[in-house]
């Protein structure tokens, strides 16, 4: 009898993810995994702006998993292999010149950086970061000093700012809004940490956006702001979003929504044996209210693992579409971690001081929490992603006091 094939496309967190949940399923079918990076292993993605970035941490250092863990689980792993072209009718995929047949497909293609208007034709001096590559670009800035400019204040761009300062460079952020992740933080923890990152030396200017880039020969000379503002510099780093990498599932012909493929709750796409995991998906989740694109370590391996109990015919496994999205972020000796996602129309409960020691908001609908946000304070963080998660009554006249263990502050047993 011949061993069904599950092709993997894009060995990321949810594509290592969906190889190792298959195996843990009993699949005793052939997987193989493409990389289109050269990199030999495939790696974790948060370090490149922080240790990856600052020479803490080796690419080895910060790989998903050995080259042992591949062949112990007759993973095929292929490194360097773009996948050219997928064919839905003959259920087969080209890559690295060789066509393979397969019975499953599993598309982990990821995203990309949102490109700057106006960049066109330039060479040298823009910056991404998407992967390891990226990181070792700019990583030798360090080296060599000088003003780096990153346009977009999000948390990748505020976590290489945060690493480049401490190096020694100088470093100016732009952004168009006049809040700091206004769209992912409440302004409190907003306001704590465009403080901390001026008392670093970052130059932050909100409200304004890059209006001209201009290069010399291809190479980046200097640019300019709405405001009229010239700005020399020979980096600038774009951190202004991503986008979908859709090219595989456009071949196709794969139904997509919210900017991503779109998947039932257990990864399946419109296309018989095909699923679609990681940032690449929009899938439907309860905490978000609707289909979603929801790029986080956490989601991409939740789907993945969903993913993998569909192919093995285990429909009842835990679909990612029940998961509280959760995140993180290190900057400087901060760690913010989120649970939830942010809801304008919450009433906020602070516990702590911002800028005095930990401290922790949460968002409340009445007296069940829709989000928390905790710097420095790991516990509240555990603790508030299953409370909401399970839809917990809280005494809001508790949740203040940082002396009460989150635990303590329920009314009652968490709702069924």
């Amino acid at each position: 009898m011949t061993r069904p094939t599950t092709l993997i496309v894009g060995a990321s967190h949810a594509g290592v993810t969906a190889a190792e949940a298959l195996r843990r399923n009993g699949y005793d079918g052939r997987i193989r995994l493409y990389s289109a990076e050269a990199a030999p292993l495939p790696y974790h993605r948060p370090p490149l702006s922080k240790a990856y970035m600052a020479g803490e941490k080796s690419a080895e250092q910060i790989a998903l998993r050995g080259a042992k863990f591949y062949a112990d689980n007759d993973i095929e792993l292929l490194t360097g292999t773009r996948v050219d072209a997928v064919d839905a009718g003959a259920r087969s995929l080209r890559a690295g010149g060789e066509t393979v047949t397969w019975d499953t497909l599993v598309l982990a293609t990821g995203a990309r950086a949102r490109p700057l208007p106006g960049c066109e034709g330039i060479t040298s001096g823009l910056h991404r970061l998407r992967d390891l590559a990226d990181a070792d670009r700019l990583s030798a800035l360090r080296n060599r000093g000088g003003r780096l400019v990153i346009a977009g204040g999000g948390f990748i761009g505020l976590e290489v700012a945060a690493t480049m300062v401490r190096s020694g460079l100088e470093v100016i952020v732009i952004d168009p809004l006049q809040t700091l992740l206004r769209r992912a933080l409440p302004a409190d923890l907003s306001a704590l940490l465009l403080a901390r990152h001026r008392a670093e030396g970052v130059d932050i200017r909100l409200g304004r956006r890059i209006s001209r880039v201009i290069a010399e020969d291809g190479a980046l000379r200097r640019i300019e702001l709405d405001d009229g503002c010239r700005i020399d510099t020979e980096d600038l780093l774009v951190g202004i979003g991503s986008t979908a990498r859709l090219e595989l599932a456009e071949q196709l012909g794969l139904a997509t929504h919210a900017g991503g493929i779109l998947v039932d709750r257990h990864g399946r796409s419109s296309c018989e044996g095909v699923y679609a995991i990681g940032d690449c998906a929009a899938q439907n989740n309860r905490f978000a209210g609707g289909l979603a694109r929801i790029e986080s370590v956490q989601a991409a391996t939740d789907q993945a693992r969903a993913v993998a109990a569909a192919i093995c015919g285990k429909d009842d496994a835990p679909s990612a579409s029940d998961a509280l999205p959760w995140f993180w972020s290190d900057q400087y000796d901060l760690k913010l971690q989120m649970a939830g996602l942010p809801d304008a129309a919450a009433t906020s409960v602070m516990r702590g001081t911002p800028g005095d020691g930990p401290c922790s908001l949460f968002q409340m609908q009445q007296d069940r929490m829709t989000a928390s946000f905790s710097i420095n304070r790991a516990g509240d963080h555990v603790h508030s992603r299953r409370l909401i998660a399970q839809g917990a009554r809280f005494d809001i006249s508790l949740l203040a006091d940082p002396e009460i263990p989150l635990t303590k502050c329920q009314l009652t047993e968490a709702a069924t």
